[in-house]
């Protein structure tokens, strides 16, 4: 058996409890019916790591797949030609694996592994876990490489709702090719399946070095470290910040403009993520706020150089060159089929924004990737198309809407992820999380974020509050939250794994995490649930007599024999930061 080595040891287990299909995919898919065959491979059953009982040990074939081994690449060939033409267009063309019995209320992870013979590669695989009634537990979109020729793995956590069979479905995505370049992507038939220890959210089966995995941005206003922290150069020194951005709303008059960026002040936020024009960056300062996100995310090359030019040139008259953060490029919904307009993004910046002292470019591009998969292929050991990175911590399924992915681990995927050197910053939230807008945050928190962005005031969707002060969590996110934020910065500055792990006997309502700083411990817990709910938190390699709530240092509970018990708030009092004494 390989070791599982213990990346983030301090946070507890994996998924909500289960989803639907979601978008952008079936939510269901059977394989009766014709065009479903066994495919001929070397015998395997699912690698020597398996975590379970194996009921089948042969790769199926769905939807008139033709696939088959290949024995000198040792795996299945997904191709692509030159006009983005694939032998397997989308789900109903799907290869399964084999079907593997696990546990209802345990934790597993699922480890693939994939090969490409040229970089950037054509087309995008799909990794979905699925029961045996075919439900989507799990899925994720366009896993891509990070170079040719090596093999990389893949990674999907489940924890089912059900004990039965489950097994992993690949197919190829057919909006989100690179249709240039004609490729081969193989997938390996040795997929593993680990059941993850309690205390584990994530697992990986090789440790993360931040100094040496990850890529820090250093100029002459901005740095970013290896674990995502923002510093800014202030009154000569390095201040550690925790920005927090608002996408704006819709504005008429100069006035209203005005106006808007008041209420982000006022409510908490210190920056706009969506900053067009000079007007607009100038606006934001007078209206007390400090931090500046030049919108890129513009397919017409000319526009975004403008928008881009225009609030540099404003930054440099002005000098206020520190108070801009990053460009913005919002890769949610991309794919490797972006990679020209990449390539033109980071040409464009690196030719007309240097950085006076180190002749790169002058901040960092940070691309929002809601497909954790993708990251790698945006930077790696030899591409530096952006510099940061991050992705949603939350859902509508925090409220008990399964028709939608649950909170996941995704910052912790993403941090994770073979030879992704990204450093990853950014949680993502929307406003009509409602009241699971907090929990969510905190969730961010615990697994890496080192700030947010909130989508969007003003928006015209007929489900969202337009005005993000109509929102539950607005007031208390301005009252309580937002300046406590500012207090746990020396915590939040700390790495996100520990040596010593705590876990909670409410997952998956509840999640956890663990900080270590100048030698005492801290937890960081928030809660899901849509009631108060009695926490048994246990601790193991850390020694506490009591634990204590971190901003007023009031007791909350004696810790006895590793353990201690009290009572977590919920929705908008959903989360807890507690010291070890």
């Amino acid at each position: 058996m390989k070791p599982i080595a213990l990346l983030i040891a301090g946070v507890v287990e994996g998924l909500l409890l289960g989803c639907g299909g979601g978008s952008g995919g079936p939510g269901n898919q059977g394989n009766a019916g014709s065009g479903v065959a066994d495919i001929s491979l070397p015998a395997a059953t699912l690698g020597p790591d398996l975590m379970g009982v194996v009921n089948s040990t042969q790769w199926v074939a769905n939807g008139g797949s033709t696939l088959a081994y290949d024995s000198v690449n040792q795996g299945f060939p997904f191709t692509t030609d030159a006009s983005g033409n694939t032998n397997h267009e989308d789900w109903q063309k799907s290869i399964r694996s084999p079907m593997v019995n696990l546990l209802a209320g345990h934790a597993y992870q699922f480890v693939a592994r994939m090969k490409a013979d040229v970089f950037p590669r054509g087309q995008n695989l799909v990794f979905t876990v699925r029961d045996a009634g075919d439900s989507t537990q799990f899925s994720q979109y366009a896993w891509n490489v990070s170079r040719a020729g090596v093999w990389e793995e893949v990674y999907m956590t489940v924890f089912p709702t059900t004990t039965g069979n489950w097994r992993l479905d690949v197919w190829v995505s057919p909006t989100i090719k690179y249709t240039t370049t004609p490729s081969m992507v193989f997938i390996a038939p040795d997929v593993d399946v680990y059941e993850l220890p309690v205390g584990q959210e994530v697992a990986t089966l090789h440790g993360v070095n931040v100094a040496a995995d990850k890529d820090a941005f250093v100029s002459s206003t901005q740095r970013i470290d290896g674990l995502g922290n923002v510093y800014v150069l202030q009154n000569g020194s390095w201040k550690h910040v925790f920005p927090r951005m608002m996408y704006k709303g819709v504005y008429s008059t100069v006035a209203d403009r005005a106006e808007l960026f008041r209420r982000y002040k006022e409510y908490g936020f210190t920056g706009v993520m969506d900053i067009w024009a000079a007007s607009e960056a100038q606006a934001l300062i007078d209206a007390g706020l400090e931090h500046i996100s030049i919108n890129a995310n513009y397919a017409n090359t000319v526009d975004m150089a403008n928008y881009l030019d225009q609030v540099d040139g404003w930054a440099t008259t002005n000098s206020r060159q520190q108070n801009v953060l990053w460009y913005n490029y919002d890769n949610e919904n991309a794919s490797v089929a972006d990679y020209d307009y990449q390539q033109v993004l980071q040409a464009y910046i690196d030719a007309h924004h240097q950085d006076p002292q180190t002749g790169k470019r002058r901040h960092p591009i940070y691309f929002l990737n809601g497909q954790v998969g993708l990251p790698r292929t945006c930077h790696n050991a030899g591409r530096s198309v952006m510099d940061i990175t991050g992705s949603y911590v939350g859902s509508l399924a925090a409220l008990g809407e399964t028709a939608h992915i649950p909170p996941v681990p995704t910052l912790l995927t993403q941090f994770m992820t073979q030879n992704q050197r990204a450093p990853v910053t950014v949680i993502q939230l929307q406003t009509y999380l409602n009241e699971g807008f907090i929990p969510s945050l905190f969730y961010g928190l615990i697994t890496g974020g080192r700030a947010i962005s909130v989508w969007r005031d003003g928006s015209t969707q007929s489900f969202v509050k337009p005005d993000f002060r109509d929102n539950v969590w607005a007031p208390a996110f301005r009252d309580d939250v937002s300046p406590k934020l500012d207090q746990m910065l020396p915590i939040i500055e700390q790495p996100h794994f520990t040596t010593w792990k705590a876990w909670t006997n409410q997952f998956p309502y509840v999640r956890i995490g663990t900080r270590e700083l100048n030698g005492t411990g801290y937890l960081i817990l928030a809660n899901f649930g849509v009631t108060d709910l009695p926490v048994v938190v246990s601790l193991q390699g850390r020694q506490a007599t009591k634990a204590l709530d971190m901003f007023t240092g009031a007791a909350i509970a004696d810790v006895v024999n590793g353990s201690f018990q009290f009572t977590l708030g919920h929705y908008n009092s959903g989360y807890r930061v507690i010291r070890l004494m």
